[in-house]
């Protein structure tokens, strides 16, 4: 922030916000380490009531779906695979909030959104590895393209719009790959030194039916890029443009409608990543009968 001041000033209604939501510790870490969510966050005071609704709703459905006890799908292979489950949750929670993060729009903090005017003119990039993925990233989108089809602005055209779904799924599935591939990575990894050093944690019947090769990589970083590009991105958009129609119809006082707009975006995402989780195991299912081939076993 104070290299954005020096370079380019900063808006005093940012700052001021800014200051609210960065003296609490936990939040200020959260902007420290990664100015793109303290960028949204100040554009949308929302936004990290989405972010928590998206990362931590999704890891609680995630445990209740595979948790043994309350009857989850991996039942009594829920320790067996606890590499596998972990990965996933992991993996589910950074790609919910990269597309979160990208399909929101970024506050004005000076001149240039994100300040990335000085970031780009800076002298030196400090060693700092977030400094140099906005120094490299932070035109990734054109300037006339908006983050989502249904953010609001006159300066955006039906064209503008319809570019920002076709470019953002391409940046959605991109994502969605990378964190599916490093996923998988990590279980691989993480399964062959527990087969190597705690041969004994598995029960009999698992250690009797595992296959011994390890899961393919590229397969489902496949599968996570398709789903999330696609689909993925098309309902995040439509969610989206729902809570922002949704705060503009509610003619209520602002408590009860912030209130009213939070109820419907929890219910919209949890119910998102519920249904979208669901069918893409399904597909990742079929993918691995394929794989081994089995026959739906």
């Amino acid at each position: 922030m104070a290299s954005i001041a020096s370079a380019e000033g900063i808006r005093a209604s940012v700052l001021a916000d800014y200051c609210a939501l960065a003296k609490l510790p936990v939040i200020g870490a959260l902007f420290s380490w990664f100015p793109a969510i303290r960028d949204r966050a100040l554009a949308d005071p929302l936004f990290l009531f989405k972010l928590g609704v998206e990362v931590l709703g999704d890891a609680a459905f995630s445990l209740a779906a595979e948790s043994p006890g309350l009857g989850g799908r991996r039942g009594e292979r829920f320790t067996d695979e606890a590499e596998f489950f972990l990965a996933d949750v992991l993996a589910s929670a950074a790609l919910n909030a990269s597309v979160l993060t990208m399909l929101s729009p970024a506050v004005v903090i000076g001149r240039s959104p994100g300040g990335g005017r000085a970031l780009r003119t800076a002298a030196r990039v400090d060693g700092k590895l977030n400094d140099f993925l906005r120094l490299l990233f932070c035109r990734a989108l054109p300037p006339k393209i908006p983050a989502s089809a249904f953010v609001p602005g006159a300066q955006f055209t039906i064209q503008n719009r319809v570019l920002a779904v076709a470019l953002q799924g391409v940046r959605v599935g991109g994502v969605a790959a990378l964190a599916g591939f490093a996923g998988q990575l990590g279980a691989n990894a993480t399964c062959a030194l527990r087969r190597k050093h705690l041969p004994g944690s598995y029960s009999d019947a698992y250690a009797a039916t595992v296959a011994p090769e390890a899961p393919p990589l590229l397969e489902p970083a496949f599968e996570w890029g398709v789903a999330a590009g696609a689909g993925g991105n098309l309902r995040q958009q439509a969610i989206i443009g729902a809570e922002l129609w949704l705060a503009r119809a509610l003619s209520l006082d602002g408590g009860a409608k912030t209130a009213g707009v939070m109820l419907a975006s929890a219910v919209a995402r949890l119910g998102n990543n519920v249904w979208g989780g669901e069918q893409f195991a399904r597909r990742m299912r079929a993918m691995e009968d394929e794989v081994y081939g089995k026959d739906g076993e």
